[in-house]
């Protein structure tokens, strides 16, 4: 007997010829396309493949905050399908920065500039460079575990590419809300980087609070001299830039 239910329509993959593709064609894996390229397929299919609405971005936010080192060791072992990777995770950070600089131009992670598109650069450039910074602090301080500088710059990618987010979605708004000329106090940014940074040993074998809080606290310190001396560096550079401390 039949089941009640409707058949599922099937076309020909206009990629490879094959036929019986439904949602994706069984032969070359490619989503079947219908109809005629409008302005709303491409921003269809581009949001699709950067936010991966169905399956990834939120799912990604949400254990990055809650329980980082899974999200790294997934990606580590070799088991992608369930998050975003880091190249697509930093392209997100990426698309949000631009709006966040629309949103709140004389601000970005508690440094107030001059609307001088050119500090605006330096001031992203040097950030963008602490990732690979601190991977290298990640590959000193826990060489001895055998990954690659690669492995822990993905560590770094997601740590920071969340950190962003949180600032640019959370603390600079609430600044904004409660009128503080200074911008957000740098307590909140360190507490919250510290914190994070707490979640991170496990993924390094050393599991117990003790350790845990001992390598937060060093990563924490190690990567806020990173951070004050690209900001120092800036400021030398650029007389006209306000360091909130």
């Amino acid at each position: 007997m039949g089941s009640g239910q409707p058949p599922v329509a099937t076309r020909t993959c206009t990629n490879c010829g094959a036929s019986g593709a439904k949602a994706y064609c069984p032969d070359c894996g490619q989503h079947v396309v219908d109809g005629r390229i409008t302005a709303g397929s491409i921003l269809s299919e581009f949001f699709s493949w950067v936010f991966n609405v169905d399956r990834g971005l939120w799912l990604t936010l949400r254990d990055l905050l809650v329980r980082p080192a899974r999200v790294v060791g997934e990606y580590w072992a070799g088991r992608r399908g369930i998050y975003l990777g880091p190249v697509r995770f930093l392209l997100v950070v990426v698309l949000l920065v631009s709006l966040h600089e629309l949103l709140f131009p004389d601000e970005f992670l508690g440094v107030l500039h001059t609307t001088d598109g050119e500090v605006k650069l330096m001031v992203q450039f040097l950030f963008g460079l602490l990732m690979p910074l601190a991977a290298l602090v990640l590959l000193l301080r826990y060489g001895w575990r055998k990954r690659t500088y690669w492995e822990h710059l993905v560590a770094t990618i997601y740590l920071m590419g969340l950190l962003l987010i949180v600032s640019m979605l959370i603390i600079d708004p609430l600044a904004l809300l409660l009128d503080l000329e200074d911008g957000a106090p740098p307590w909140v940014f360190t507490g919250f980087l510290g914190a994070h940074f707490v979640l991170y040993p496990p993924l390094y074998g050393r599991a117990g609070w003790r350790q845990r809080l001992l390598d937060g606290l060093v990563l924490t310190v190690i990567f806020m001299a990173l951070s004050l001396g690209c900001l120092l560096l800036l400021a030398t550079f650029s007389p006209d830039l306000e360091v909130a401390m």
